[in-house]
């Protein structure tokens, strides 16, 4: 059995942007063994600030934490966390190098500035993203003995149609939504299980680990995109670089994944993950 625990985020294509136009979604791809091995990682970092089961994101200044930290009366914790976020966060990644997973993510930049416009797109980008990521999830579970199980966090907006139309439609009919045959057939085909499942982020400690890594991913980007400099974003990449789905001496479009029809994004993308 393996699982795909996927979480998405956003952020800016220049320092100019007036509005996040990319969008990021992706996670990691883990069996059942190396997942309880993960889960042992993450709670003993988290267990020397705080209860392992409160919740961590790759931005623990996000009030959504700070909120559940103060519901159960450990601001102190949370405080002493986030002054040493550096430090825990790379405990977990580099802990986490000695198990078996694979980290796929998709990314799309919005044609638009203006912040409505983008905020409509979303769950097209949303559909568009987890589509490609299915697709190479699927490929990897072909002629295989195991089943896949597909984990997303639960929406922001509450909407969860374009995610269950996606995984629906490659699921019975082998196709995307704009009709484009998946090359691993249907994913009835591939042991995939029958239903898209959700859970929230802040129960589950492997979304939680999804955030770290599409998070640092997120922050090397728009760094690299705005060109400035992201130290710390940029040694955490390099750690998990070797975890990223590799085909045929790269990275584009096996693990991180822009849309072929945006050639402009795609080759600044290309780029960023040659050097």
């Amino acid at each position: 059995m393996k699982t795909f625990y996927a979480d998405d985020t956003y952020c800016k294509s220049d320092k100019s942007d007036k509005t996040n136009r990319i969008h990021l979604f992706g996670g990691i791809l883990i069996s059942k063994s190396d997942e309880k091995r993960l889960l042992q990682i993450i709670s003993n970092a988290k267990s020397k600030y705080t209860h392992p089961n409160l919740p961590m994101k790759w931005n623990f200044k996000d009030t959504v934490i700070k909120d559940k930290f103060q519901e159960f009366g450990r601001i102190d914790e949370y405080k002493a966390m986030l002054a040493d976020s550096n430090s825990w966060r790379k405990e977990i990644i580099k802990n986490s190098l000695e198990l078996d997973y694979k980290i796929v993510c998709g990314i799309i930049e919005s044609f638009s500035d203006d912040t409505k416009s983008a905020k409509k797109s979303k769950p097209e980008f949303l559909k568009y993203s987890f589509e490609n990521l299915l697709m190479r999830v699927g490929i990897d579970a072909m002629n295989k003995d195991y089943e896949t199980y597909v984990i997303v966090d639960w929406p922001p907006d509450g909407n969860p149609q374009p995610l269950v139309q996606a995984y629906y439609r490659l699921f019975h009919q082998g196709k995307s939504s704009a009709g484009t045959l998946a090359k691993c057939g249907k994913l009835s085909d591939c042991n995939f299980f029958h239903s898209l499942l959700f859970a929230k982020c802040n129960h589950s400690p492997l979304l939680q680990f999804s955030d770290l890594i599409i998070g640092s991913i997120k922050d090397y980007l728009e760094a690299k995109l705005s060109k400035r400099q992201n130290l710390f974003a940029t040694e955490i990449f390099e750690l998990y670089k070797r975890k990223i789905r590799f085909g045929n001496g790269t990275m584009l479009g096996y693990g991180i994944i822009p849309p072929s029809g945006n050639k402009a994004f795609r080759e600044k993308i290309k780029k960023i993950l040659e050097e």
